[in-house]
């Protein structure tokens, strides 16, 4: 490994993206943990904010312009030399230069024009993989998909938003309880961070997380591919050619709910999608690369990156030293010299430290409310097989067939065959086989986060890693090769397209409305009635349908929710002892759609709930007259009738 040549610039160049990116977000996070610790104003955390956020960008940007050969400085030129190779010398003492002349396309003698940093055929790769950067980002905003859980992660957001001098802290809102406070110690700050920009600079909340931010990272899903591959393959003209793989398949594995084309373009207003989709990508990139070479911003972006993503999803914290551990082992594998692995090994653990910390301090938490037997985990599977089935349709297999296809390719001609093989066999014998699945589950990740591990395998990298050794080697081959090859391809292509595109794709998906202009990815029936409500109903706590409830929370916090979502507020009543409470609004809520002939649960919340001040149920609750009969005794009326439904206030409570 030592013997390496240097990365090429492109690489350094995306490299320098990400340490931006990964610093950025790494900031956010401590100082919003912080924030929340010390209950620090949410008006002053968006000023602390916005003025880390700049000063972390500038320094970071300032340290790769000095140190970069992407922007090498000029010298001036040692006495004792020739001027051209002062000059020449000058370029190649910048941190990432090699040694060689060679490297900036010089002879040893200094009488040759220096060649360009980056090749006409690397240009041509860069330019494919922004050209998939624009695409990614206009697909991300593009592609109508809502999803429940953000009636989780906006609603606290709404809520600062609406009380800028309250204290921040981990305290839940949104859901009422009779004078209990609810918390939620593992909820992501990556939308907090979001809210601060928000705030600070005026612009509607929603709008920055449903059309702002998924813009970014569909933009940064192709760039964060390409620089993980460019540590597998160096040649970065065969880069643009795998990075359009990884798009592709991103697009047709979407045969099951979790596999991975499900989480990137297609729900990019996500934390965990940022972590899957961009926060793994680049930290396989900084790690294979501090331990190859043992730089320091290779370091840094590995420590920034795991402390970003823990701010994206709290399971970031058991995945990523999973991944970490498995890239270690394999590296070990590859490299003959273990004084050196020790080394580089002792140096990789040392930029887990904030997330050590985190683990730490928030395992306790973590065991006791989301470990085996939580209501989190209910109905989640508890085997590896289970979990496995997440990743594996039975009528539309593509995800094993993509699979199988790109680790034949990448194992037969790549160069790298030492390291994806100890890969794929460590992750496999640590984490991934029935007999530890079980310990896994119920003690690291829980039963509602272990199928995300599968992403500690080396795909779909291995996918743009396959097409890139093919299209090195197809510049090499015969015309003859090259036709029997074309065959091999259509075949292959057209098997995928089969098992993919018919029943497989992200377009494929129950929960897709439509691919058009962009919006608040909410339903538009839910918004429509959320909307209403907001404006009809008067301010206080309210009983209604789920997705309507979290569609409230999302647009007002002026309306805690009895029931909002489908999982949250259960979750958050069980942690604090009031699983009983949890069920008793669970079975009342179901009243709301009409269908019900025991309305007896409903009266009981009402009257364990005397504070209610708004109901929205839907039209068919109202038909019933011995129902609209007893809402009116206890002096409900309606005050509106979006949609299908109907908003019943009361005046005093």
């Amino acid at each position: 490994m030592i013997g390496e040549p240097r990365r090429p610039a492109v690489h350094i160049l995306l490299r320098s993206i990400f340490l931006v990116f990964a610093s950025v977000l790494a900031g956010s996070t401590v100082l919003t943990q912080l924030a929340q610790l010390l209950h620090i104003s949410f008006r002053h955390y968006c000023v602390a904010s916005v003025l880390l956020s700049v000063s972390a960008a500038t320094i970071v940007i300032l340290t790769t312009v000095r140190r970069s050969r992407v922007f090498p400085r000029m010298r001036q030129p040692r006495e004792d030399r020739h001027p051209a190779c002062g000059a020449a010398a000058g370029a190649l003492s910048a941190d990432e230069m090699g040694t060689h002349a060679s490297a900036v396309g010089i002879d040893a003698s200094c009488t040759t024009t220096p060649s360009p940093l980056i090749t006409r055929s690397e240009m041509r790769s860069l330019g494919l993989v922004l050209l998939l950067s624009v695409c990614g980002s206009l697909l991300a905003l593009a592609i109508y998909r809502p999803d429940t859980d953000d009636y989780t992660y906006v609603p606290p957001v709404v809520y600062a938003l609406e009380h800028p001098d309250e204290a921040l802290s981990f305290s839940v809102h949104h859901i009422h309880t009779h004078g209990e406070t609810l918390h939620a110690y593992l909820t992501s700050t990556y939308e907090l961070y979001q809210a601060s920009l928000a705030f600070t600079f005026g612009v509607d909340y929603l709008f920055v997380y449903y059309c702002v931010f998924p813009g970014i990272v569909g933009f940064l899903i192709p760039l964060a591919s390409a620089f993980a591959l460019g540590v597998l393959e160096d040649r970065w003209d065969s880069i643009g050619s795998g990075t359009l793989a990884i798009f592709v398949l991103y697009i047709l594995i979407g045969d099951t709910h979790r596999t991975f084309g499900n989480f990137a373009f297609a729900r990019a207003q996500h934390g965990k999608a940022v972590f899957l989709s961009i926060g793994i990508p680049v930290f396989i990139g900084a790690t294979l690369d501090f331990l190859q070479r043992a730089r320091r911003s290779s370091w840094w972006l590995v420590a920034c990156t795991s402390i970003a993503m823990v701010g994206c999803t709290a399971s970031a914290a058991s995945i990523l030293p999973a991944l970490g551990s498995v890239l270690l082992l394999a590296f070990a594998y590859e490299t003959e010299n273990m004084r050196l692995v020790v080394r580089r090994s002792l140096g990789f653990v040392s930029a887990f430290l904030y997330v050590g910390i985190y683990i730490l301090a928030i395992w306790g938490y973590a065991t006791a409310n989301f470990g085996k037997g939580a209501l989190e985990n209910a109905g989640w599977p508890d085997s590896f097989a289970g979990h496995a089935a997440f990743y594996f349709n039975g009528h539309a297999p593509a995800t094993p067939f993509y699979v199988l296809i790109a680790l034949g390719v990448s194992v037969a001609f790549g160069e790298r065959r030492g390291l994806i093989l100890a890969w794929v066999a460590a992750a496999a014998a640590l984490y991934l086989n029935p007999v530890v699945a079980p310990y896994v589950i119920d003690n690291v990740t829980g039963r509602n986060t272990y199928w995300r591990l599968f992403y500690i395998l080396p795909f779909p990298l291995i996918g743009g890693y396959a097409l890139a050794i093919l299209s090195r080697k197809w510049r090499q081959t015969t015309p003859a090769l090259k036709a029997c090859a074309s065959v091999l391809a259509i075949i292959i292509i057209g098997l995928g397209l089969r098992l993919g595109v018919h029943r497989g794709t992200i377009f494929e998906s129950d929960d897709l409305e439509r691919v058009g202009v962009p919006g608040y990815k909410i339903r538009p029936n839910v918004l429509s009635v959320a909307t209403a409500v907001v404006a009809k109903a008067r301010p206080g706590v309210m009983l209604a349908p789920p997705d309507i409830g979290g569609a409230v929370c999302m647009l007002s916090g002026q309306f805690p929710q009895l029931v909002a979502g489908y999982g949250g507020y259960s979750t958050w009543l069980s942690a604090a002892g009031m699983g009983e409470e949890a069920r008793i609004r669970g079975d009342a809520v179901i009243c709301l759609s009409g269908k019900e002939a025991d309305y007896g649960s409903l009266w009981a919340l009402l009257a364990r709930h005397p504070d209610i001040v708004n109901l929205v149920v839907r039209d068919l609750v109202l038909q019933r007259r011995d129902v609209f009969a007893e809402l009116k005794r206890q002096g409900f009326r309606v005050v509106g009738r979006p949609e299908d439904c109907a908003i019943l206030t009361r005046s005093h409570s």
